[in-house]
């Protein structure tokens, strides 16, 4: 079985009145767990995007602008920074939501 059929399971559980302290708690765990994980994330590629914003002197956003509308050339650095840029956003979303449904933003 699936974490999305077990998590419907439950989600279905829940539906029909099912409460369970233990299983409260477990959930605010990996919610956390996951939350202290993005951040590490995070972090390492914010750095890995500040050595490039430094080099270039051009912040991430504005690179990844330019980039993305064809003004950057496609050399080595310049697809790095742009992979880095979307995984960095990938991962702020996916904190921002996991943090919003946790009650903690």
């Amino acid at each position: 079985m699936s974490t999305l059929e077990k998590l419907q399971r439950l989600e279905a559980l829940c539906a029909l009145g099912y409460t369970a302290p233990l299983l409260d708690k477990a959930l605010d765990k990996l919610i956390a767990y996951q939350i202290a994980n993005q951040h590490s994330e995070i972090e390492v590629i914010r750095q890995d995007l500040g050595a490039f914003q430094e080099k270039y002197a051009l912040d991430s956003q504005t690179f990844f602008e330019k980039y993305q509308s064809g003004q950057m050339a496609d050399d080595a650095d310049f697809m790095d920074w742009n992979a880095l840029y979307k995984m960095y956003k990938r991962l702020q979303q996916r904190l921002n939501e996991e943090e919003g449904d946790n009650g903690t933003n």
